[in-house]
């Protein structure tokens, strides 16, 4: 099943009733953080949900250790956040250039990677 159940028992001592109740929470009630904390192995020790947004974009540092889950976390990251994010990437090298600009792969996406980008009324389809 995709949900998470929790029972709780609830005993009020003025009345003497027992009563329980049964929360269903889904996918969509957890945050990035709370999803992947369930998603990810136990021997990961530092759940990846901080991210920089640029426009429709969000990117990622991810750490050498969570490598082989990038696709998971990108997809969830992405889930949790539409529709304002379409495209999640991880950087995969260094700034080494005047512009600022560095290697990255696509770890998660709606459907489209072209992203359009403006400067000095100049604008750039990558």
């Amino acid at each position: 099943s995709n949900c998470w159940r929790y029972s709780t028992t609830t005993t009020s001592s003025s009345s003497m009733m027992k009563s329980t109740h049964t929360i269903t929470l889904t996918y969509e009630h957890y945050t990035v953080e709370e999803t992947l904390s369930k998603l990810l192995p136990p021997t990961i020790n530092e759940i990846p949900s901080a991210f920089e947004i640029i426009g429709h974009v969000a990117h990622l540092n991810l750490r050498h250790d969570v490598l082989p889950y990038k696709h998971i976390i990108g997809q969830v990251i992405l889930d949790k956040n539409k529709p304002r994010i379409s495209i999640v990437v991880n950087k995969i090298g260094n700034i080494e250039n005047e512009f600022r600009t560095f290697p990255m792969e696509i770890i998660a996406s709606t459907s489209t990677s072209t992203t359009t980008t403006q400067k000095n009324n100049n604008k750039k389809e990558k």
